[in-house]
């Protein structure tokens, strides 16, 4: 693969990167250096790595949140229970 060829396959990775929201530092093209292009992918997959575990991170969060206030949910409905049954005695 010649230089051009993998600036030109850095440069679709990077747009790729942009179209789902990550900004670039620089408006890199053909003529920029090919490890000034490696640099920027590599940072731009670094950030959609962070993002990723930040969302990973709020899903957990969620997750746990649900189950606790599910266990209130099931708690409460055994003390609404009991205390119907409290009633009709």
């Amino acid at each position: 693969m010649n230089n051009d060829d993998e600036k030109i396959e850095y440069l679709l990775k990077i747009q790729e990167l942009k179209e789902k929201g990550f900004y670039s530092t620089f408006c890199y093209n053909i003529n920029s250096n090919l490890e000034d292009i490696k640099f920027e992918y590599e940072n731009l997959k670094q950030q959609e790595f962070l993002n990723n575990l930040s969302l990973a991170d709020k899903i957990i969060e969620n997750k746990y949140n649900m189950s606790f206030i599910g266990g209130l949910l099931d708690e409460f409905n055994n003390f609404v229970k009991k205390k119907k049954e409290e009633e009709d005695n």
